[in-house]
């Protein structure tokens, strides 16, 4: 059985490329995002949740929720 490092460690000390400084931006700006889209589902989730479908006012609560 043979280890391999893995493709972070190979290289030693690699400077970082323009690109590559700009993908990891974009990769942390993209998680942000979705973070926060889903905190707005999980908002819109449980205001969904805690709506009857026979309560008078209903509709208003899913047109707030949306």
């Amino acid at each position: 059985m043979s280890l391999r490092m893995p493709k972070d460690f190979q290289g030693g000390l690699m400077q970082n490329s323009g690109t590559s400084v700009l993908h990891a931006e974009l990769v942390a700006e993209q998680a942000a995002s979705l973070g926060i889209a889903g905190r707005k589902v999980a908002e819109a989730m449980a205001a969904l949740q805690d709506t009857s479908s026979v309560a008078p006012g209903c509709s208003d609560r899913l047109n707030a929720a949306a």
